[in-house]
């Protein structure tokens, strides 16, 4: 459901959409590390993409930011 919202809100661009992902992103590394101390053999690689998600996120929020700032200069 977070997805389908960060999709719409990038539709719209608008900036939240990062924050939502960031989230999203989080709650879905979060998920795979329980599933990886529960024994699950592919939850490392699940959680080093997820991260890298989430670090594109948040640097997809912080461009956003950089960007209208200049723009509003």
């Amino acid at each position: 459901m977070l997805s389908v919202v960060a999709t719409i809100l990038m539709v719209r661009r608008f900036k939240e959409q990062w924050l939502v992902y960031i989230v999203l992103n989080m709650f879905t590394v979060l998920l795979w590390v329980i599933r990886m101390l529960d024994g699950s053999g592919e939850g490392l690689m699940m959680i080093v993409m997820w991260s890298a998600y989430l670090v594109n996120a948040g640097y997809g929020y912080y461009n956003w930011n950089k960007g209208a700032k200049e723009a509003l200069a």
